[in-house]
Parts: C-alpha cells; sequence; structure tokens
C-alpha cells in the first residue's frame, strides 16, 4: 500500500497523457500484451503484468462488449489512468468483474483492487473483495482503510459476472457502490438506489486518476475486467445496449477433444446468419442427471464452473469457439451442448429451437506414469492436479521463483503474523502403475525459516484408495522415503524415489503441517516417471551341455530397455557367446542399438562356444546401456569330452499359476541328448506332472533312445490337479546313464478357487435400501443379453437359467481393464456369448453389475437368447430381465429424441399400460434406435398397440433403492406396433372460442397418424388435474370435433381437454386448454385440496415426504432457477424418503408428480 502512495507521489511530476470524460476503454489490444504497454496507460511499481485476453465478458441490457479484456492476480504492477481532473460534484466508474480463483486471497481484511487517485498521492472510492469461504463479497471504501470497507451482505460464487458501478461525490464526500443494478435503470437520467455507501474513513478532494492495483498473492484475488468507463453521469457509465436477438443459426462442428482425468476441451466454429450471437452457453452435466436445464429469455445464466453437483454453466463471447473444462470427475460420462445468445435490450435470447448441437465424452480414469509438474503456468491445478487444505487459512500457493532455472514453483507457509496451525495437501492425478515398470519420483525442494519436527513438516505419501476429493487423512497412506534438504534456501534435487512397489492406481500426495514453528516449503519439477532400467526374462540359464569342439543348443531370454539414454551391449562370459540377430551369428561383445531395444523387447541367444574349454563352464552375462544399472544373467553349463553323454535344454520354465482342484496349462522345453547310451527319464518333483504329447500326463515318461542322439524333443509340464493350495516347487530331472544329471526348475502359485455363485443368489444377498451385500470376487456364468450401451466401455446384461425373475446382471468392463482381460476394444463381447466371470459385485444407482472384473472366460458364442417374459409392471424382479411390455402407450411422442444426427447419452420416453401405469422407456445414445425418428420405429406414427421388448433397469439415486425401474430397448425390432389394437392418437385441443360469462365452444383437431377416431370424450374441470369436473362435461361422448359447453360459472377459470377414442379404448388426452368465462366471479374452485408432508424441514441429510389419501409417482428437487438436483421415480408411493446428504446448504423446491406428470405439490426445503 505505502509502495502505490509512494509511486503515486513520484508521478505527480511526470507528465502522462491524460483522456477526456467520459471515457471508455474496451481492451481492444492484441491477445497477450500488457497492458503497461498500451496508450493512456502507465504501469508502477514492478512484477506482473496485466496482460490482455480475448473474448468479452457481458451483462444483459448493457451496450454490447467489444475488444478484449484484461486479467491479473496476486502482486505485480499497478496501472493508471490519467483523466481530466475533478474537483466538484460527482465522478463515476464501471466495469464488468469475473473473479475466477479465490483460493490465494486468504487474508480476513480482504483487499482492494481499482479505484480513484488524485495529485496529492491520496486515492478512494475503492473496490474490495472478500474472500468467504469458496465464495467473495464485494466491498466499498471511501479511501483505503480495511477499517472503514463496507461489504455486501451477499456472496458471490466463483465465475459469476457482476456489473460494478462507483460513484464518488466530491462536494458530499460520499461514495456509492452498486453491484449488478437493473438493466432498466441502464442510461437513465437519476441514479437508482445504491448496494452500499459510505462516508466513513478519509477523502478525497481532486480526482485526476483511475487504477487497478496488484497488491499481493493474500490479498488480490484472480479476476478478469471488461468495459471500463470513468464518467459524470450515471448515463455515461451505464450505457444501454441495443434490443436483444435471437441467433439465427446454431453453431456447428461441436466436439470434445484433450479429455484427462478431471478435464476436457469443447470447440465449435462460430455461429453465422444475420443475426449473430453475441456469445455461447456451453452447458455441461453427467450422464442419467435429467435433461439440460431449459433457458429463459431475459434472464442471465450465471457461470457455474463447480461441477462437483454434476453440472455446470461456462459462457463465453462471440468469437471464442473452445473452452477447457476442469474440476470434473474420474471415469464419468459427461453430455455437453453450445447455446447461442443475443446479448442486448430485454436480452439474453436464445437460440433453443431444432436441434442444439452438442455431444458427450468420458473422463479419465488415470493417467500414465510420465507426469511432469513444473508450475510454470502459474496454476497449481493444471494437469489434473488438486490443492485441497483441512486444517488453517494458509494454502498452496504459486511463487515467482523455481528450480533449476525455471521461473515459479508451489510454495506452502503456516506463518501469517505468526506460527499457525495448518494442514495442507498437494495431489497428483490418479496414475496407472500397472502398465509400466520400475517407475520413480524425483523434485526439487527448499526450505527456509522454521524448524522442522513432528509438528512442522513436509512429507511425501502414495494412496491407492484415496477418492479423489477431499480430505486424503481419511485413505490410506503409505509414506516414500524422500531426502529432503536441510540448508535453508537451497533448491535441491531429492533424487529418485522408487515407486516400484506401487500396483494398480495410486495418488502421490505432499503434505504440509505446521504448529508452532513453521516453514517455508518450495517444491518444483515434480517429475513420475519410468527409470532408465534394463529387464531380462530370466535371471539364470542352466543345463548347457557340449563336447569339446561343439557348440551347444541355444537357449534365449527376453532383453527389454526402458527410457534408454544410448545403446545396449552384451558381454558373454569365457567358454560362451551370444547372438542378437535371431541366431545368425554368434560372438561377444554384441551391440543392439538403442532404438531397437529402448521401450522394445528383443530375443538373446546364448549358448556354449565351441571352443568352450572342458569341464563346468559358469559365469554372468553382463548387460550395459548409459544411464541404466548393469544386469547379469548367470549362466551354467558342462563341456564333457568328445564320448561322454550330454543332455541339455533350449529353456526354463516360467511360474505356473491354477486354482486348486483344476490341473494348470502346461508348458514344455525342447530337451536334447548326444552320444547316448541309454534312454533319457524325465521325473516331475511333487505337485507336478510330466508328458511327451501334452496329453497323458504322469510323474515320469521315457525320452527313447534308438541312435544315440535325441534333438529337441518336447516335454510338457502342468501343475496336477490334486495339488493343493500354495507355491509348490522343484526340479524336474533328466537322467540317462553315463550323462551329468540335467535338472530343470519349476514353480507354481496355486491359489483358493473363486467361489462359485449363482445370479439369483447374489440378487438376492441385498440390505435393506436394495443394494448389494456381497463381498469379494465372486465367479458367475451366463450369456450376454442386449446390446453395449457404453461408448469406449463395455456394458451389458448377463443372465442365467431360464430368464426367471432375479436371473439377470448387469456387466461394467471398463475401458482401462481390457488389456489385462486380453479384450481388443469395445466389440471384443457380443449377444450371445456364454462367459464365466470373475468379478466383484456392485451397484449403479441400485442396479446391481459385475464390477472389477478379473478374469472372463468365453465358454461358447452364439448362444440362443431367452425369451422375453411378459410383465405388466417394473420392478426389482424385473431388473436385468429380458421382459416384454404388451398394449403399451406413448404417452407424449415428443420425449422421442432420435434422429439421424442424434450425440446424446440417450433419452426417456414416458409410456402407459393398463390402467394409466406410466413406466419409463430407456434408449440408449449408442444403439440404433437414437438414430431415428419416431415415425421410422413406430408404424404410421402410432402411439398405441405397442410391443416392446427389452431389458429391465434401475436408475434410483437415492436410498431405499426401490424406484427408478425402466425398460431399456436397442434394436428396431424390438418394438412392433399392432394397429388392429391400436387406439387412436391423441387429437389437439384448438383455442376455445364463443366465450361468454357461461361457457364456451371447444374445438378439437384430429390426429393425422395412428388408427381412426370413432367418437371423443370431453373434459371440463374447474383444477388442472381433473378431479374435480363439471357435471355433464365429464367424459362427455361428442361423434364430431366440437362441443359448446354451457351452464359455467362466470370469471371462473377452466381447464379442457378431450381424447380420441375407437374400439381399442381411449387414446391419451390432448393438450390441455385453459378458458375463464367472462362476467364477475359467483363461485369458488372446490377442487380438492391436495396436501402432503415434508419433514424434517430444515434438514441436514434425508428428507421424508408423505401423504395419507394420495399416491405420487415422481419426486424432484431443483434449485430456484429450475436446475433439477434430484429426481426419484417411484410406483405410486405414498411416503418416500429422499437423500440431501450431498446438496450445498440452501433453499430448494421439492416438487411431487402423479402418474400423470401433474404436480401435485411443492414444497419450499431448507438443506442445512
Amino acid at each position: 500500500m505505502w509502495l502505490l502512495a509512494a509511486v503515486l507521489m513520484l508521478a505527480t511530476n511526470v507528465s502522462w497523457a491524460q483522456v477526456t470524460l467520459p471515457h471508455e476503454e474496451t481492451f481492444s489490444y492484441t491477445t497477450g500484451a500488457s497492458l503497461s504497454a498500451q496508450t493512456n496507460w502507465t504501469g508502477i511499481n514492478s512484477g506482473d503484468e496485466i496482460t490482455v485476453g480475448s473474448g468479452n465478458l457481458s451483462v444483459n441490457g448493457l451496450k454490447t462488449s467489444t475488444g478484449g479484456k484484461i486479467s491479473f492476480a496476486a502482486n505485480g504492477k499497478d496501472l493508471i489512468l490519467q483523466t481530466t481532473e475533478k474537483t466538484a460534484g460527482v465522478v463515476y466508474y464501471s466495469f464488468i468483474l469475473k473473479v475466477t480463483d479465490v483460493s490465494s486471497a486468504t487474508k480476513s481484511v480482504g483487499g482492494y483492487l481499482a479505484g480513484f487517485a488524485s495529485n496529492n498521492t491520496t486515492y478512494g472510492a475503492t473496490v474490495w473483495l472478500k474472500k468467504e469461504n469458496t465464495q467473495y463479497k464485494v466491498g466499498i471504501n471511501r479511501k483505503t482503510s480495511a477499517g472503514d470497507t463496507q461489504f455486501t451482505t451477499t456472496n458471490y460464487d466463483v465465475g459469476d459476472i457482476l456489473f460494478i458501478v462507483v460513484s464518488y461525490d466530491l462536494d458530499a464526500d460520499k461514495v456509492n457502490l452498486w453491484v449488478n443494478p437493473n438493466s432498466s435503470d441502464f442510461a437513465a437520467g437519476t441514479e437508482p438506489n445504491v448496494t452500499l455507501t459510505t462516508s466513513t474513513g478519509g477523502s478525497l478532494s481532486v480526482i485526476n486518476r483511475f487504477f487497478f492495483r496488484q497488491d499481493s498473492g493474500s490479498e488480490t484475488p484472480a479476476v478478469e475486467i471488461d468495459e471500463l468507463r470513468v464518467g459524470t453521469n450515471w448515463a455515461s457509465v451505464t450505457p444501454a445496449g441495443t434490443p436483444a436477438t435471437t441467433p439465427t443459426n446454431h453453431v456447428t462442428g461441436v466436439a470434445s477433444s484433450n479429455v484427462t482425468v478431471k478435464g476436457a476441451t469443447i470447440s465449435w466454429t462460430d455461429a453465422t446468419g444475420a443475426n449473430l450471437p453475441t456469445g455461447y452457453i456451453v452447458q455441461v452435466k453427467t450422464s442419467g442427471s435429467g435433461d439440460f436445464p431449459s433457458f429463459t429469455d431475459g434472464v442471465t445464466v450465471s457461470d457455474d464452473t463447480d461441477f462437483s453437483d454434476n453440472s455446470g454453466v461456462v459462457s463465453v463471447g462471440q468469437g471464442t469457439q473452445t473452452i477447457a473444462l476442469s474440476g470434473l470427475t474420474l471415469g464419468t460420462n459427461y453430455e455437453y451442448r453450445v447455446v447461442p445468445y443475443g446479448g442486448g435490450t430485454g436480452g439474453p435470447k436464445y437460440k433453443t429451437d431444432g436441434t442444439i448441437p452438442g455431444g458427450n465424452f468420458t473422463t479419465k480414469t488415470s493417467v500414465a506414469v510420465g507426469v511432469v509438474k513444473d508450475f510454470e503456468d502459474g496454476s497449481l491445478t493444471s494437469g489434473d492436479w488438486s490443492v485441497v487444505s483441512t486444517v488453517g487459512t494458509q494454502v498452496w500457493t504459486t511463487s515467482s521463483s523455481g528450480a533449476d532455472g525455471s521461473t515459479k514453483s508451489a510454495q506452502i507457509s503456516g506463518f501469517d503474523g505468526g506460527s499457525k496451525d495448518n494442514t495442507d495437501w498437494l495431489i497428483s492425478p490418479p496414475i496407472n502403475f500397472d502398465a509400466t515398470l520400475k517407475e520413480q519420483l524425483s523434485f526439487f525442494a527448499r526450505q527456509k525459516f522454521g524448524a522442522t519436527d513432528v509438528n512442522n513438516y513436509l512429507k511425501v505419501y502414495y494412496s491407492t484408495d484415496y477418492s479423489g476429493a477431499g480430505d486424503p487423512s481419511a485413505a490410506t497412506l503409505t509414506e516414500l522415503n524422500v531426502n529432503l534438504p536441510t540448508t535453508a534456501d537451497v533448491w535441491a534435487s531429492t533424487g529418485n524415489i522408487d515407486l516400484s512397489a506401487i500396483s494398480g492406481t495410486a495418488y502421490i500426495i505432499f503434505k504440509y503441517n505446521s504448529t508452532d514453528n513453521a516453514v517455508r516449503w518450495n517444491v518444483d519439477q515434480i517429475k513420475i516417471e519410468i527409470a532408465t532400467i534394463l529387464t531380462t526374462s530370466v535371471e539364470s540359464l542352466t543345463g548347457f551341455g557340449t563336447n569339446t569342439g561343439t557348440a551347444s543348443s541355444a537357449q534365449t531370454f527376453d532383453l527389454t530397455g526402458a527410457t534408454l539414454n544410448g545403446d545396449v551391449t552384451l558381454t558373454a562370459p569365457t567358454g560362451y557367446e551370444v547372438s542378437v540377430d535371431n541366431g545368425t551369428s554368434f560372438g561377444s561383445p554384441k551391440t543392439i542399438a538403442k532404438a531397437v531395444t529402448n521401450g522394445k523387447t528383443v530375443t538373446v541367444q546364448v549358448r556354449l562356444a565351441a571352443t568352450a574349454a572342458e569341464g563346468v563352464v559358469n559365469g554372468n552375462l553382463t548387460i550395459t546401456s548409459t544411464g541404466a544399472t548393469d544386469k547379469t544373467v548367470a549362466l551354467t553349463g558342462l563341456v564333457a569330452g568328445a564320448t561322454t553323454p550330454i543332455l541339455s535344454k533350449n529353456r526354463d520354465f516360467t511360474e505356473f499359476t491354477n486354482e486348486a482342484g483344476t490341473a494348470s496349462a502346461s508348458q514344455y522345453i525342447n530337451v536334447s541328448g548326444t552320444r547316448l547310451t541309454a534312454d533319457i527319464i524325465a521325473t516331475a518333483p511333487t505337485g507336478f506332472e510330466v508328458s511327451l504329447d501334452d496329453n497323458t500326463f504322469g510323474n515320469t515318461v521315457t525320452l527313447l533312445n534308438t541312435t544315440g542322439k535325441l534333438a529337441d524333443v518336447k516335454v510338457y509340464v502342468r501343475v496336477a490337479a490334486a495339488t493343493a493350495a500354495g507355491t509348490p516347487s522343484g526340479n524336474v530331472t533328466f537322467a540317462s546313464t553315463g550323462a551329468t544329471q540335467l535338472d530343470v526348475a519349476v514353480s507354481a502359485k496355486v491359489i483358493t478357487p473363486v467361489p462359485a455363485k449363482t445370479i439369483k443368489e447374489l440378487r438376492n444377498a441385498v440390505d435393506a435400501n436394495g443394494l448389494p451385500i456381497t463381498k469379494g470376487t465372486v465367479r458367475v456364468k451366463g450369456v450376454l443379453h442386449g446390446a453395449n450401451t457404453q461408448t469406449t466401455n463395455i456394458a451389458f446384461t448377463l443372465i442365467e437359467g431360464s430368464n426367471a425373475a432375479k436371473e439377470g446382471i448387469g456387466l461394467f468392463i471398463n475401458s482401462s481393464d481390457f488389456s489385462k482381460l486380453n479384450l481388443a476394444d469395445r466389440n471384443a463381447l457380443a449377444e450371445g456369448d456364454e462367459l464365466e466371470i470373475d468379478a466383484e459385485v456392485g451397484h449403479f444407482n441400485g442396479l446391481m453389475q459385475l464390477t472389477k472384473v478379473s478374469k472372463i472366460t468365453q465358454l461358447g458364442g452364439s448362444k440362443a437368447l431367452q425369451t422375453a417374459a411378459v410383465v405388466t409392471a417394473l420392478s426389482e424382479d424385473t431388473e436385468s430381465r429380458l421382459i416384454k411390455l404388451e398394449n403399451v402407450d406413448i404417452k407424449d411422442k415428443a420425449d422421442w429424441k432420435g434422429n439421424a444426427s442424434y450425440s446424446g447419452s440417450g433419452f426417456d420416453v414416458t409410456i402407459i399400460v393398463g390402467e394409466n401405469t406410466e413406466l419409463e422407456l430407456r434408449i440408449d445414445g449408442d444403439t440404433e434406435l437414437a438414430k431415428k425418428t419416431y415415425d421410422e420405429v413406430f408404424e404410421k406414427g402410432t402411439t398405441s398397440g405397442i410391443t416392446i421388448v427389452g431389458i429391465g433397469g434401475q436408475f434410483d439415486s437415492s436410498d431405499p433403492r426401490d424406484g427408478g425401474y425402466q425398460i431399456g430397448t436397442w434394436k428396431t425390432t424390438n418394438i412392433t406396433v399392432d394397429l388392429t389394437k391400436a387406439k387412436p392418437n391423441a387429437p389437439t385441443l384448438n383455442a376455445a372460442t364463443g366465450i361468454t360469462n357461461g361457457g364456451f365452444t371447444a374445438s378439437w383437431t384430429a390426429a393425422t397418424q395412428g388408427a381412426t377416431a370413432d367418437s371423443y370424450l370431453l373434459d371440463v374441470s374447474t383444477d388442472s388435474k381433473f378431479t374435480a369436473l363439471v357435471v355433464g362435461f365429464a367424459n362427455l361422448s361428442v361423434t364430431g370435433t366440437s362441443q359448446v359447453v354451457t351452464g359455467l360459472s362466470a370469471g371462473t377459470k377452466y381447464y379442457v381437454r378431450v381424447k380420441a377414442v375407437n374400439a381399442n379404448g381411449a387414446s391419451q388426452p390432448s393438450n390441455v386448454g385453459i378458458v375463464t368465462t367472462t362476467g364477475a366471479t359467483t363461485g369458488v374452485n372446490t377442487a380438492t385440496d391436495v396436501t402432503f408432508k415434508a419433514f424434517p424441514n430444515p434438514t441436514s441429510s434425508s428428507l421424508i415426504i408423505e401423504s395419507n389419501t394420495y399416491k405420487f409417482s415422481k419426486i424432484v428437487v431443483t434449485t430456484f432457477d429450475s436446475k433439477v438436483m434430484i429426481k426419484k421415480n417411484l410406483q405410486g408411493a405414498q411416503k418416500s424418503n429422499i437423500d440431501l446428504s450431498n446438496l450445498n446448504q440452501g433453499v430448494y423446491l421439492v416438487q411431487i408428480f402423479d402418474n400423470q406428470n401433474n404436480v401435485l405439490s411443492v414444497r419450499r426445503i431448507v438443506k442445512k
């Protein structure tokens, strides 16, 4: 603060360019340029620049934003704009503000970022921002003393667009602040009511400057600012925009790319046409979380970049054609769409007609080893890293100094006027350690101040069960042995820290702790990578044998290099030679080029040389490469005299693996003998058995000697079925008269069999909420039914037995597991495959499924599918079952979203069976039906007489999981229409005519598709639910398409609907018409008052909805701006429990629907 004052004092003697008032600054400069380099702007002090960015911030009703915008944060240069000097009257300034990050702005009193200044070194009319958890407040101050600042009672979210207007009355020494004034007051002649006003603190006598200020990392949050205006009246800083228009066209070329664990990039091509958009709203939500929120013209949609509630919104200006999303949930399928809007007076106006272009993507579950985090982009969280603070207000920040020639690092200090209690975490993305070997961690660190001890430290851990969000201390943390520097203020490398013991997916987690003697730590150049290594498939080769003067048979091993720095050299011990070209040439040493073996496998052959001396010949084959640890392979052999029999083999066995009770797969070696005088007897050790034909196995086999020589005879070995679980080992021995016995080592891992379960056993093993309780891995068998409903993963239904109730279960395989299961891609499995599967049992929104699949055995393909079971309702018994619904009505054709260009994850269609029982039909976006229109699927566009074959499903996100049942189908042939059983399609009700104080004329238009209507049924009611029907007009039969309605009350609202009828029954109701008779009201609406209980209210976790008289079929929890947070489908319930524990604190609306989708009641509830 004092620095700015000093510089302002110095600047009074500098001749600066001066702008006249009113002045408008649109920041129309080169993207990436420094604001201090532009005309009229002067930078004072030093540090980071305020930079110009592309795109705009916009405010509904304000003059359309043009040019660019600026952004700044933390400490850096302050910028001065000199203006016409004012000593009396009122001076105003305004700008559009977007706060993008408040995490580092921890100073409790906040800080100011803009205001007026004068020649006498004073400055005032300052705008302040103060962090409130993850939100912030806006404040105003007549000068700069923190204690005089007045803050708003409203907290604003990161990403909100605020229009800030400030005035300073030089005559009254009063400062006013407006935050988001009403657009109807833009360009007005008088000021509207203020948000805040203050006359406290010092005063300004002269105003001749405007400034932007970057004070410190703990005061100035990250912000974007656009459309700065300075003037002498309200109208000059609040110019109204032109009337908003709806854009002519949608964007094109919408696509997603750069999908990571927590992020993705969405891109498109700008919309064209007569009415260009002002900008775009990009909506993002998780698949299956309901429909996208709708738009209302004139209502601005605020940015919501917190995706933890399964949805978010990002707005950008026209000309911006890409956005980068972050903070997503790993392994989750997201849908998105891009909606153009026109800004201006009366706006925004959204283009929502036609098909809104969009798509979907699935975030990754992990990243590959090879993670580098150097903080040079100034971000702690780029690259899917995250920070968590669990104790204290000091947090990880970026520092302007780095290690090893870099300019930035991550920094944490628990000191703020004294040592404070803090626990803070810096966390890597989830990393897949199964796909690589010999992983290692390294980073640079620096410490200063305080003293490292048991209470003040920096430690590094890994965790394989951290959830990816929240407090890591709740997970299992394994500390790594890290060599941290002890000398103060000196960067030092930790060296390589071995991570090879980690398997599966794991996070690398830095933990900072401070109490009474806080240390400041910096970390930089974090690398999680594969070590430079040489790997061989064997540690030794034994059993070489030959006679003097003759080279032995060769044995082989595989050599693999990783992150090599140079070529690989193989040097054989005395008496041996090697080949790296498949036996074309032998010698020693041999060289393999780096390019040939770096990340690849080379087969190496080794043999006893013809020059080897008689006797035992042992030694080590040495393998070297620059930067890698030398690797050796021990060699053992025997050179006999010219007439001595010799036994030899070409390779060793690898470890056997099998389940107790089942013989293992066999392996073979080639055995040779020269100068033999007898047969060769092969004997297996305990637990193993041998064979010459891979069919008949026993304890011994005989290799018959007929010519004195045997060459490369295959001898098969396996673990015997009777071998108990454990780790048996020993030597297969080969013996022949006069020859030295040849011993070949064998070992095995015999495991206890996975317990076999029927699907029905698993389905019946549930808790009170209907969720599975089976633990551990189980083995099940069944035949795949349905279609794969995943874009990149695999999801089918596995059915056993006769397709009875609870004989089916879902199957989900993540694409990251394809390689270990020997699956090529998502098409590797197909309907009709009979499988044996080892997996754990889980669920997805109540649908029980096999997950974490560890083994798949194909038992056969193209098996006969089950016959669909005819059902009349959906329940737990129809889940994962092939079922058939007959004589189905489609409630509303508009539910069907399918078309040739459909790109969403899927859609739901309400269907009706029996006496108005509403069910849900699910069409997944990856099936052929999603690409077809309604009329392409349903003959003649008919809405009744329909038969549907599909798989029963469930989507219920809250306990108890007793609702949300669906039928999902996937191909056109699964839907058939019997026109002889079809009822007419619903007619269209026209606007009423001839309205009087006692009646009106109702008319309607017959449907052009479906069966022909013989007559119609007309309903007139005094309530929208048609529970209070007018006498004489309750299902009134009408043969034509109009009817005069009489005998009504004057000045009363009536509801009208009509159904078409033929011999098969009545259609679904038409659209509902509302008619109000003329004249004064003569009566009251006698419709039944539907009452419900919603308790406890307020609530911190669950909410109970209960009615003693009415049954309800759906509950929807929304925010006040109609964002759907929870949707629960029921089957005519009178009581239901809704889990609200995952909602943020606040006020929500609970809407209760009947089975006709009518709203029975709306309740306002408070989440504590």
